[in-house]
C-alpha cells in the first residue's frame, strides 16, 4: 500500500478544510523504511484510492484508547 501511493513522494500536507467547514477528520501518518522517515498530514476526504485505503489500513491496525 506505501508503494501504491508512493508515499515518500507525497507532500508534506495534503488537502485542507472547506471554509466554514467543521467536523472534519485529520491524520497524521509517519513510515520510516531503510532508513527514511516520511512524515504526512492529511484532511478529508481524500480522494486518491490508494491513499483512502492506507488510511482505512492503518485505522483498523491502531491501539485501542484505554
Amino acid at each position: 500500500m506505501v508503494n501504491a501511493t508512493r508515499f515518500f513522494d507525497l507532500p508534506t500536507v495534503m488537502g485542507s478544510p472547506s471554509p466554514g467547514a467543521a467536523d472534519y477528520r485529520q491524520y497524521t501518518i509517519t513510515i520510516e523504511d531503510d532508513g527514511k522517515q516520511h512524515i504526512v498530514h492529511l484532511t478529508d476526504p481524500i480522494e486518491d484510492p490508494n491513499l483512502q485505503a492506507l488510511v482505512t489500513y492503518l485505522k483498523t491496525r491502531r491501539p485501542t484508547a484505554r
